[in-house]
C-alpha cells in the first residue's frame, strides 16, 4: 500500500540481530530444558525406586520384629493351654503382658471361625467387622495394613497349635504420623497413607486439607504464565491402604529457575550490546546505500548526472556499488536516447513514425494552431518492389522520405512514415497557398528515382484535410485525410481534399463490414442468390443461370452488390463470401437436379479470392463434399466468371488455379471483356472456355453501328480460338436478332429475364416453353 510506512535497513539489521539473539536464547532454553528435565527424571525415578526398596525393608523389619514376639507368645505352653480351653480372661492377662512386654499396640486371639476370642484395646465388634483380618490369618506370616476404629496398625497374624491348628494369633503396631516421618526421613520422599475417609496419615503439613490426593495430584508450582506440577507421586496399592510416595519437585524447579533467569539476564545485555552495535553497523552501511537510493530516484526521473565525482565509501563493496551505478546512469542516459529515437522515428526511413506525428499533431491542436495534414501514397510501389526487390524498394523510399523532407521549411512543419507505403507532411496552410506547394510536392516527388542503376517513377495521391475545419484531433484528422486519399485513388485524381459528409460515409462503410463480417458468422442469414437466365441461341434453350449475391439489410434495406462485394475484397471477407456463395450454389443445384431441372450456374469470382493458391483446392473440397454432381456427366455444372483483372493480377497462381479446375470439368469464363485491359495477346494466352461481352457493348447494339462491327468481329475472333460468346445487357428483340445474325452463342438480359430468387426460376422455366416473344 502507498500509506504503509517502509522499515529502514538499519532498523533491519538491528531486528534481524535481536530476533537471532531470541532465537539462540529459546534454543539455550529448550535444550537446558530438555536436558535438566531428562535428568531430573532419572534422579527422581533412581529415588522413587530406593525409596519403595527402603519402604519395603522398613515393613519388612517391623514385621520380622512382631513375627518373632508372636512367636514368643503362641510356643509359650500356658497360652496354648488357655486357647484351648477358651479361657478368655486368663488370655486377655497374657496378651495385655505380652503386649506391653513386646511394645504392640494390638494383640488379638481368633478362632478358626474367625471370631475374636480375646484382644486388647480395640472392640471386638471392630475386629470382627475387619474383611482384611482374613487374609492375615489365612497367610500366616504376612503382614498387612488394617484401619481400625480410625486408627492404622500393621499386623502380623501366626497360627496357634495345641497340637492341631486352634486359633490364631495377631500381633500389630500402630502406624502414626511419627511412623510416617520416620518412613519420610528414611526414603527421602514425601509419605502420605489413605485407607478409609477417617484415616488419613501424610507426612506433610498437618494443617493440609481434607482433599490431600487432590493436592498431591494437581498441586502446581508457577512459571511465569504457565503452571508445572508440584508433585511426581508414585503409588504402592495395599488391599484396604493406599501408599503414596511423593517427590517434591520445588527444590528442582528453584534450580532450573535461578539458571533460566541467570541466561535471561546475559541474552538481555548481549542484545543492548547487539543492538548498539548492529544500529553503528547500519548507519555506516545505509548512508551510502541511502545516497545510492536517491540518485537511483533521480535517475528515474531522467536526472543522470547526479554527482561529477566519487563520494568517500567506508566499505568496498559499496565503492564498487557506486562505480555500478555510475556506469549503469550513463549506459541507461545512452539507450534511452537511442530507444526514444527509435519509439520516435521509422527506421528504414529516418523520418517521424505514426506514434510521433500523432502526438506532434495533438499538440498543434491543443495549442489551436491551423495546418493541413496532407496523406500521400505510393499507389504503384509494389510493383517495383516485387521487379526489382525489396532492397531496391527499401532505397527508393529512403530517396522518397530525403525529397519529401525538403518541404518542411517551418519549424512547426515535419513528414513522418505512416506505413508501408503512406507517408504524412504537416504543412502551416498561413504561409502561402496550400494547394499550390502540394502541386509543387506532387510535381517534385513524381520525378523519376535513380536507385542502382535503374529508374523508378512513382504515382502518387494525395489526401488532404484541414485543421480545424475538419477537426481538432489526430485521430479525426488523419481518418478524414485517409477518406480524401481513398477519393483520390478511386477517382484517378492526384488530390482530393476532404469534404463534409464524407466521414459519415466512411463510418459507413466501417459498419457495413463489420455487420457483413457478423452476417457471414450467423451462415449468411441476411444474404441470398437471385439467378438470371442464359439461353442458348442455337437449341433456344435456357441451359444456365448466373448467380448473383444480393444483401437486404433489416435497416438500410437494399445494399448495392457493387458497395458491400467491394467492401468484402478491401475487408479480406471476400473468401468467406465466395465460400458462402458456393455452398448456397451447390444446395440450390440439388433441389433443381431432385426437380428435374438440368442447369449450369455461373458464378462470379472476385480476384481476391481467385489469387488465393488454395482457392481452387476449397472450391473442390466444397464439390466434393456436395451431392450435387449429377451422374453420368462428364463435367460438373458449374462455371467460373473472372475479369481478366482478376486472372491477371497474379497470373502464375491464377493459370494453375484455372488448370486444375477445368481438368475436374469446371468452364472458366472471361467477365466484362471489352472493357479495362483487354488484349489479344492475353486472350490467345489464357486457356479458358468463353467470352462474355460487357453490356456496354449490348445495350444499344441495335442503335450503333460501331458497336455492332466491334461485337461481330470479337464473335469471329472468339469462334476462331474455339471459345464460346455469352451477350449480356440483351434488353429488346432487335439486339436479340442481331446476336442470332452474328452467330453469337447465348445471351441474357432483361428481355429474356430479369435476375429473380430461385423459387420463382422453378416458375419461369416451367412457362419458358409458351414464350412467344423471343
Amino acid at each position: 500500500m502507498s500509506g504503509a510506512k517502509h522499515k529502514t535497513l538499519a532498523d533491519i539489521v538491528m531486528l534481524f540481530a535481536i530476533a537471532l539473539l531470541i532465537v539462540a536464547t529459546l534454543m539455550i532454553q529448550l535444550a537446558t530444558w530438555r536436558s535438566a528435565d531428562n535428568f531430573n527424571k532419572v534422579q527422581i525415578q533412581k529415588k522413587i525406586d530406593q525409596a519403595h526398596h527402603v519402604y519395603h525393608q522398613y515393613i519388612e523389619s517391623r514385621n520380622a520384629t512382631l513375627s518373632a514376639a508372636s512367636r514368643v507368645l503362641i510356643n509359650d505352653f500356658g497360652f496354648r493351654q488357655a486357647v484351648m480351653t477358651a479361657d478368655a480372661d486368663t488370655l486377655a492377662s497374657m496378651l495385655e503382658n505380652h503386649g506391653q512386654r513386646i511394645g504392640a499396640d494390638l494383640m488379638v486371639i481368633v478362632d478358626l471361625q474367625g471370631e475374636v476370642v480375646a484382644s486388647t484395646a480395640i472392640h471386638e465388634n471392630a475386629i470382627s467387622g475387619a474383611a482384611s483380618l482374613r487374609n492375615a490369618y489365612q497367610k500366616p506370616g504376612n503382614e498387612i495394613l488394617l484401619p481400625l476404629s480410625g486408627n492404622l496398625y500393621q499386623i502380623v497374624a501366626l497360627p496357634v497349635y495345641a497340637p492341631r491348628l486352634v486359633a490364631y494369633s495377631l500381633v500389630g503396631f500402630r502406624v502414626d504420623r511419627t511412623s510416617v516421618l520416620e518412613l519420610q526421613r528414611l526414603t527421602g520422599l514425601e509419605i502420605s497413607l489413605f485407607a478409609d475417609p477417617e484415616v488419613r496419615l501424610t507426612s506433610l503439613s498437618e494443617e493440609l486439607p481434607v482433599g490431600l490426593r487432590q493436592f498431591l495430584a494437581s498441586s502446581t508450582s508457577p512459571l511465569f504464565f504457565w503452571q508445572r506440577p508440584r508433585f511426581h507421586n508414585s503409588t504402592l496399592d495395599d488391599e484396604a491402604v493406599q501408599i503414596w510416595l511423593s517427590f517434591d519437585l520445588a527444590e528442582i524447579y528453584d534450580e532450573y529457575d535461578n539458571l533460566m533467569w541467570k541466561i535471561i539476564v546475559v541474552t538481555l545485555l548481549i542484545l543492548l550490546f547487539s543492538a548498539l552495535a548492529s544500529k553503528y553497523f547500519a548507519r555506516t552501511m545505509t548512508q551510502p546505500l541511502q545516497f545510492l537510493a536517491d540518485w537511483a530516484s533521480a535517475m528515474s526521473r531522467g536526472q543522470y548526472k547526479l554527482v561529477e565525482t566519487e563520494p568517500k565509501f567506508r566499505i568496498h563493496e559499496l565503492s564498487s556499488l557506486f562505480s555500478s551505478f555510475r556506469s549503469m546512469a550513463w549506459e541507461i542516459s545512452h539507450r534511452e536516447d537511442e530507444i526514444r529515437y527509435r519509439a520516435e522515428h521509422d527506421m528504414q526511413t529516418g523520418l517521424l513514425n505514426r506514434l510521433a506525428a500523432f502526438e506532434l499533431m495533438d499538440s498543434y491542436a491543443d495549442k489551436q494552431s491551423s495546418f493541413a495534414l496532407v496523406m500521400i501514397s505510393l499507389t504503384n510501389f509494389r510493383d517495383f518492389n516485387d521487379r526489382f526487390g525489396p532492397g531496391f524498394g527499401d532505397d527508393c523510399l529512403k530517396h522518397f522520405s530525403e525529397r519529401l523532407t525538403t518541404f518542411c521549411t517551418q519549424t512547426d512543419e515535419f513528414v513522418a512514415r505512416y506505413d508501408g507505403i503512406q507517408f504524412i507532411a504537416v504543412l502551416n496552410t498561413s504561409s502561402e497557398d496550400l494547394r499550390s506547394r502540394i502541386d509543387v510536392m506532387h510535381h517534385t516527388l513524381s520525378k523519376p528515382y535513380f536507385v542502382s542503376g535503374l529508374q523508378a517513377r512513382f504515382k502518387l495521391s494525395f489526401g488532404c484535410a484541414l485543421c480545424p475545419e475538419d477537426g481538432i484531433s489526430a485521430e479525426v484528422l488523419l481518418r478524414r485525410a485517409t477518406i480524401a486519399l481513398e477519393n483520390a485513388r478511386r477517382h484517378g485524381l492526384p488530390l482530393k481534399f476532404y469534404q463534409q459528409g464524407n466521414d459519415e460515409a466512411y463510418l459507413r462503410r466501417l459498419r457495413l463490414v463489420d455487420e457483413l463480417g457478423q452476417v457471414l458468422e450467423r451462415g449468411g442469414d441476411q444474404l441470398y442468390l437471385v439467378y438470371q437466365p442464359k439461353m442458348d441461341l442455337v437449341s433456344n434453350k435456357v441451359m444456365a443461370v448466373e448467380a448473383l449475391t444480393r444483401w437486404q439489410h433489416p435497416e438500410e434495406g437494399f445494399i448495392s452488390p457493387d458497395l458491400f462485394i467491394e467492401l468484402a475484397e478491401q475487408s479480406g471477407l471476400i473468401n468467406r463470401l465466395t465460400d458462402w456463395v458456393f455452398e448456397t450454389v451447390f444446395v440450390q443445384l440439388q433441389t433443381w437436379q431432385q426437380a428435374g431441372i438440368d442447369l449450369e450456374v455461373a458464378v462470379n469470382v472476385a480476384a481476391t479470392s481467385f489469387s488465393s493458391p488454395d482457392f481452387s483446392y476449397r472450391l473442390l473440397n466444397q464439390l466434393a463434399a456436395s451431392t450435387q454432381s449429377r451422374e453420368g456427366s462428364q463435367r460438373a455444372p458449374l462455371s467460373l466468371e473472372l475479369t481478366e483483372r482478376d486472372i491477371l493480377s497474379n497470373k502464375e497462381i491464377g493459370l494453375v488455379n484455372i488448370d486444375r479446375l477445368r481438368n475436374n470439368g469446371i468452364k472458366v469464363a472471361i467477365d466484362d471483356y471489352g472493357l479495362g485491359e483487354s488484349s489479344l495477346s492475353q486472350l490467345k494466352s489464357l486457356p479458358v472456355d468463353e467470352l462474355k461481352l460487357d453490356k456496354s457493348f449490348i445495350l444499344n447494339l441495335d442503335s450503333s453501328v460501331r458497336d455492332q462491327m466491334i461485337v461481330k468481329s470479337t464473335i469471329q475472333l472468339a469462334h476462331d480460338l474455339n471459345l464460346k460468346v455469352v451477350a449480356e445487357g440483351v434488353e429488346n428483340k432487335a439486339s436479340l436478332a442481331l446476336l442470332r445474325a452474328m452467330g453469337c452463342d447465348s445471351i441474357q438480359g432483361y428481355y429474356l429475364c430479369k435476375p429473380i430468387v430461385a423459387d420463382e426460376i422453378t416458375r419461369w422455366m416451367e412457362q419458358y416453353a409458351y414464350l412467344d416473344h423471343l
